[in-house]
């Protein structure tokens, strides 16, 4: 069979297993090389249900904890963007608490807010945004039109706990990124998510403890 494109292929690898009599147990897969096949192929065995293991390993960014730890390192590494915050919450990979205000609310706040990058602007921009409601915005911009000081100061407050997370300095140690990255997906990352989700936390947080504690 000759098809056009990895996915197509790996679909309708798929296709015939699901339509033919052959027993799962019995099926084995195998590709030539790791990039692309392993994402796509784990990408299509969750969509279409079918239950799957590999040799190597479920790739890290294809489990929802994972890709929120990448999420996570990628707004520290990027100097904490607005933008990689804002994804990260659109995203459906974090939660906050019951009183807190939803992830699309955060997002859609800190977007107004124009932010840009850097640790301390989050909160300049939120102060500005109040002083802006409160003089009734007097350079005519309607940006911040609906907005209510108190959804400023609680979207301020769950960011305040994220901070909490990340350490603070011109020279950081591994070991504490790595313990910022551990207490995030405790506190901001859901743990009902199923039995390959509970496993792919437990893979993740012993591999980060063991970096952690090596000795380079």
């Amino acid at each position: 069979r000759e098809t056009l494109g990895v996915e197509t292929e790996i679909r309708a690898v798929l296709r015939d297993l699901r339509a033919g009599d052959v027993p799962l147990d019995e099926v084995e897969i195998v590709y030539t090389t790791e990039n692309p096949y392993q994402s796509l192929l784990c990408d299509l065995v969750q969509r279409f249900e079918i239950p799957a293991t590999f040799a190597e390993g479920t790739p890290v960014d294809t489990t929802r904890v994972g890709q929120a730890l990448i999420g996570f390192y990628r707004w520290m590494g990027s100097g904490f963007s607005a933008d990689e915050w804002v994804w990260l919450c659109r995203s459906g990979l974090v939660q906050f608490g019951e009183d807190d205000p939803t992830p699309q609310a955060v997002a859609t706040l800190v977007r107004q807010a124009r932010i840009g990058e850097g640790r301390a602007r989050y909160g300049e921009a939120f102060v500005r945004m109040k002083q802006r409601i409160l003089e009734g915005d007097p350079d005519g911009d309607d940006a911040f039109r609906g907005v209510k000081i108190s959804e400023i100061e609680a979207v301020d407050r769950v960011l305040g706990q994220v901070f909490e997370l990340v350490p603070e300095g011109t020279s950081v140690a591994l070991a504490d990124v790595i313990g910022a990255g551990m207490r995030f997906l405790d506190r901001f990352v859901g743990h009902a998510e199923g039995a390959r989700e509970d496993a792919a936390r437990a893979a993740l947080v012993g591999f980060l403890e063991a970096v952690q504690h090596s000795e380079f």
